[in-house]
């Protein structure tokens, strides 16, 4: 059998509860329960689709199956193996983040996206929490980022006692001193730029004459 470099498997064997029929199941390239399962038309053993894309692309010529058929061609895995994967219980993968649920296969992906127990970054602190805390704790992080309403300055929670109404009116007076000046630049800008075309024009006439 042609050697290969095993890759992380989505679904690791020892997720399943009920894996009775292994040697059916088992993607070859990653040693896991096949994953969005195809299968190659010549002996019809099941692979994760991510790992045969994988695979196909390490390959510079003929694209030779895993198990060592003279070419891979790709089809659509047996129903009789996705009926034997849509049977298995398997255990969600943020289990060791407190998550009890144990899903259908078929059921898994659904889950595992909306699961409470994925872990998201505090845009604050950086932290790592669990998805059904996250709101919460977002909500009181000491170091998340607040934008005033009035005058748009961004400062962290912690700071929000500093950035009173007498501070949020010297922002906006300062901004609009910014925008004044910007203005009078502009049309300083405007007015030169006019000022040279009426003085190109002079010249214009004062040579027909």
């Amino acid at each position: 059998m042609t050697a290969f470099v095993k890759y992380q498997p989505y679904l690791p064997k020892d997720r399943v509860i009920n894996l009775t029929l292994p040697d059916l199941l088992v993607c070859t390239i990653c040693d896991g329960i096949a994953w969005l399962p195809v299968a190659c038309k010549n002996c019809e053993k099941p692979f994760c689709l991510p790992c045969i894309e994988t695979w196909k692309t390490q390959r510079e010529d003929l694209i030779t199956c895993p198990h060592d058929c003279s070419e891979f061609i790709q089809r659509t895995c047996p129903p009789s193996i996705i009926h034997i994967l849509n049977t298995l219980q398997v255990t969600c993968r943020y289990k060791t983040n407190g998550c009890a649920e144990t899903l259908s296969y078929n059921n898994l992906e659904k889950h595992e996206k909306g699961c409470g127990y994925r872990l998201m970054t505090c845009s604050g602190c950086d932290e790592k929490i669990v998805q059904k805390e996250f709101q919460e704790h977002e909500s009181n992080c000491a170091l998340v980022s607040l934008t005033c309403k009035e005058c748009k300055s961004v400062y962290q929670r912690h700071q929000q006692d500093e950035h009173t109404e007498i501070t949020c009116l010297r922002v906006q007076l300062h901004q609009l001193r910014d925008r004044m000046t910007q203005k009078e630049k502009d049309y300083n800008e405007k007015q030169h730029a006019l000022e040279s075309q009426v003085n190109d024009l002079n010249q214009i006439l004062a040579q027909i004459r």
